[in-house]
């Protein structure tokens, strides 16, 4: 009786970018319905509701506040089970509360659809999707998740104008079923055939630039926090996100108050997402040139210290040992993560030289010391031997 074949019929290395067109498309309808759908149906349902604007767009603040504090067990169930569950039932979720959001005739009850869409919207936006993306990939994934920006970057070019016409057509209610159709039929299957266990989950190797590679390393939250960076990212994103937010909820009903019509103001605002899209595509070559930097450690040098242990210190920060014995070649251990790294080699009088070191290992050689000078730690630079 022959074995059952795989749960893919392509290999495990190219199906990580089968989840990357999957959510490149689940995320731009997600994105451009859920999200970008209520600044352009904010206006009529001030009207409808008999609310003011402050009140309505208290509900969308309600919803992603939720969204927020659900991240973190969010993540914690997909790095424990992966995502396919979660985000279908988060598609399924936003579905049956885009249907309650086409039905609420008082605010209470837009209060009560948006504090469920938070927690629809942590389990389906870029969160979750970021997750998965990075479970499949350890290096290469800033071009993977570079993918799935670009795509969902255009959520509010392809929806905002969409809406628009169907809201001038049919009215925000009748507006709101129709994308309702749309967000169900394609997220919800997309989501349940074809999101998988990252490799690590499914016992292969992660997709590394179409080949197999190791797992990546990581920190966990309490040692980020003790970082500077977490919190000055932290800050950033959320004064990034504060501006952006205000802007999208609120310019289409600016521009419509100021005379234009619904769909000029949508488009309007659409284009302001497009524009994003020069900025992600220079994201990857600068990272990859600030990565190409070597770095350098600092300790003393001497004859001491011949054929001791030393550390190696490449652009993407990682130590590993090198052992250097006098007129032999030096061993090293250390492994490339990404960009262009450097290796430090012990010679036999202690001098240490830049040796640029492969994808596959390390290119070593002891070093010249007639030619080359060791590094002092006082001066920050190179002196003579």
């Amino acid at each position: 009786m022959r074995a059952p074949g795989p749960m893919w019929r392509i290999t495990p290395e190219r199906y990580g970018w089968v989840i990357v067109m999957t959510l490149s498309v689940t995320e731009t309808v997600t994105w451009g319905i859920v999200y970008y759908g209520f600044p352009v149906f904010l206006r009529p349902m001030e009207q409808d509701l008999g609310a003011s604007r402050v009140a309505v767009t208290g509900a969308v603040s309600v919803g992603l506040g939720v969204s927020a504090l659900a991240a973190l067990p969010v993540g914690r169930w997909i790095d424990r089970h992966g995502a396919r569950g979660l985000m279908t039932v988060g598609s399924c979720l936003a579905t049956l509360l885009t249907y309650a959001w086409a039905r609420v005739e008082t605010l209470p009850a837009l209060y009560a659809v948006w504090f469920g869409m938070g927690v629809a919207m942590a389990a389906t936006l870029y969160e979750p999707a970021f997750a998965v993306v990075v479970s499949w990939f350890t290096r290469g994934r800033d071009r993977a998740l570079l993918t799935v920006t670009l795509a969902a970057g255009l959520a509010s070019t392809i929806f905002m104008p969409i809406e628009a016409w169907l809201l001038s057509r049919v009215g925000w209610r009748d507006a709101l079923t129709i994308l309702t159709v749309v967000l169900g039929v394609i997220t919800i299957p997309m989501h349940a055939a074809l999101l998988r266990r990252s490799p690590a989950g499914a016992a292969h190797p992660r997709v590394a630039n179409g080949g197999p590679t190791g797992p990546a390393r990581g920190v966990t939250l309490d040692a980020a926090r003790r970082t500077a960076v977490f919190w000055v990212l932290s800050a950033a994103f959320f004064v990034s996100n504060f501006a952006t937010a205000a802007l999208s909820t609120h310019l289409i009903p600016y521009l419509v108050g100021r005379g234009y019509s619904p769909t000029i103001a949508a488009t309007v605002m659409g284009w302001m997402g497009a524009m994003q899209l020069p900025g992600r595509v220079l994201f990857v070559p600068i990272a990859d040139a600030a990565r190409a930097r070597p770095r350098y450690d600092s300790r003393p040098v001497g004859p001491e210290t011949s054929g001791q242990r030393w550390r190696t210190v490449g652009t993407d920060g990682c130590a590993e040992p090198v052992r250097a014995h006098a007129g032999r070649r030096p061993r090293c251990a250390a492994r490339r993560r990404g960009g262009f790294s450097f290796t430090l080699v012990g010679t036999p009088v202690g001098s240490w030289s830049p040796i640029p070191r492969r994808a596959g290992g390390c290119r070593s050689r002891p070093a010249d010391v007639s030619a080359r000078g060791s590094r002092s730690p006082r001066a920050g630079g190179w002196r003579k031997t």
